[in-house]
């Protein structure tokens, strides 16, 4: 049934995307004027800022009068709250695009003193997590605004690129390239900044959708994982090797089980070295090492009918030979099996 204040909540959301496409175009264009070194081109981008600027007042506007007169509660009450913050940092986001114009301004009669080769990737993220961070808060998509946030360290790694390359490539050795380079050092800290407001927003949706504060603890982003299989020697271990190896920073990943053998079969940790992977680090653990974990996902290797049930969002089920006491052939068909579903389940 729809409610009546659903046709109010329509209204503020087209608005706030009419705001983020401004602010993403805005991007665009500024980086457009830097290739070009088109100084009109950027100059649009500096007068357009008004039109950003207005439609932040009048978002603004529309929000507090909701909070007047329909008096939301609960998840509508988050959005408009909030909304009222997404202005603020697409408004940022505009005014960092004008800064990167000004910049393509004061470059403007001088011929570019590289080719752009991270700028335009950096710049490329930067409207990517502008739009996926607004798309997350309009449609409450907290899965995707983790996305964004899990990116801005991308962001950070390419603004160090670009600055590494113009200090130690052209400034410390020729300081006549000095009013070339600072405004390309600046453009990429402009776009970093930007990402930094995309992932605010995206953080701001986390909150708004699940109450969880990620500001400052972005490893509660992370998709925790558990392998689990009675002796959690072979193949949990293995499993646990390949999805480390592939999900770096966006999953925490563990294993255990019912009744540990205490140390990592040795075949299981020769077949993984020969893929590449070291797991001589890890051990056998029990289910009471792990009890504390709320884990998203629970991975049975093969003995469901056997493990206990490990409390988590959801449960998966691999029906995976157990190569104990089998020749090193049956042990690398097993590693290669659990590899290809990591592979495909994970990427």
């Amino acid at each position: 049934m729809k409610r009546y204040i659903d046709t109010e909540l329509a209204g503020l959301k087209k608005q706030l995307l009419k705001m983020g496409m401004l602010a993403e175009a805005s991007i665009f264009e500024s980086i457009e004027s830097l290739k070009n070194l088109d100084a009109e081109r950027a100059g649009r981008v500096i007068s357009g800022d008004k039109a950003v600027d207005e439609l932040e007042n009048n978002i603004d506007e529309m929000c507090l009068r909701f909070l007047a007169l329909k008096q939301p509660v609960a998840l509508d009450l988050r959005f408009v709250t909030m909304s009222m913050k997404v202005t603020t940092d697409l408004e940022r986001i505009a005014d960092l695009a004008v800064d990167i114009a000004q910049r393509v301004i004061e470059l403007s009669g001088k011929p570019l003193l590289k080719p752009l080769i991270d700028i335009p990737v950096l710049s490329d993220l930067a409207k990517l997590m502008t739009r996926d961070a607004l798309s997350a808060f309009i449609n409450k998509e907290p899965d995707l605004a983790g996305k964004v946030i899990l990116l801005d360290s991308e962001a950070d790694r390419l603004r160090n690129l670009v600055q590494k390359e113009l200090v130690e490539g052209y400034i410390s050795k020729d300081l006549s390239t000095v009013s070339r380079a600072v405004p390309l050092l600046l453009v990429a800290r402009h776009l970093e900044r930007i990402c930094d407001h995309a992932t605010n927003i995206a953080e701001d949706v986390i909150y708004m959708v699940r109450g969880d504060i990620v500001k400052h603890h972005p490893e509660r982003l992370k998709k925790k994982v558990l392998f689990i299989c009675v002796q959690n020697s072979c193949r949990s271990q293995m499993a646990e090797g390949f999805a480390k190896a592939l999900g770096k920073d966006a999953m925490e990943v563990y294993s255990a089980g019912s009744k540990p053998r205490g140390t990592v079969d040795p075949l299981a940790i020769q077949v993984m070295k020969e893929a590449g992977i070291d797991i001589r680090g890890q051990r056998s653990k029990g289910f009471n090492e792990v009890s504390h974990i709320k884990f998203d996902q629970v991975i049975s290797m093969g003995c469901a009918d056997v493990c206990p049930f490990f409390p988590a969002n959801e449960h998966t089920r691999w029906q995976i030979e157990d190569p104990k006491g089998k020749d090193i052939e049956t042990y690398r068909k097993v590693r290669d099996e659990i590899k290809n579903k990591i592979y495909i389940d994970f990427t």
